[in-house]
């Protein structure tokens, strides 16, 4: 049986890669479900990217996923702006992409579904949630 390649770390990888516009303006800091640490740890003042699989489908005798995911982009500031201008270098990282061969996998393809920004309703800081699909193995 063929192993199943762990999606999200395939992306995060992409994400973290050095020398592009994403990395100068997030680096690292890139997590899956949640902000690190306690909910109150987090108070916005350096930017970070929440990644979220909202869908994934394959097949148990191939190694290929299809899926989409959401990252949520705060900008690390109460500027609307800064949360739309990490998302525009992620979308230069991410958006159209192909054959694009990371440690743990390989993004066949990836493309941007939709960017909307928005305000966290729980603390009101402002927030870009773009929405990619993926094709990975």
């Amino acid at each position: 049986m063929a192993e199943i390649v762990d999606t999200m770390q395939v992306i995060y990888e992409r994400m973290v890669g050095t020398d592009t516009d994403l990395f100068t303006l997030n680096g690292t800091r890139v997590y899956e479900d949640r902000l690190p640490g306690e909910e109150d740890e987090f108070d916005n003042t350096v930017s970070a990217i929440v990644i979220n699989r909202t869908s994934e489908l394959g097949q148990s005798s191939k190694e290929v996923r299809e899926g989409t995911f959401a990252a949520v982009i705060y900008g690390g500031s109460d500027d609307q702006d800064d949360p739309k201008i990490i998302g525009r270098a992620l979308s230069k990282r991410l958006d159209g992409i192909s054959n694009s061969i990371e440690a743990t996998g390989t993004i066949i393809y990836c493309e941007q579904l939709s960017a909307v920004p928005r305000t966290d309703p729980a603390n009101g800081w402002p927030t870009e949630r773009i929405t990619f699909s993926f094709i990975i193995e």
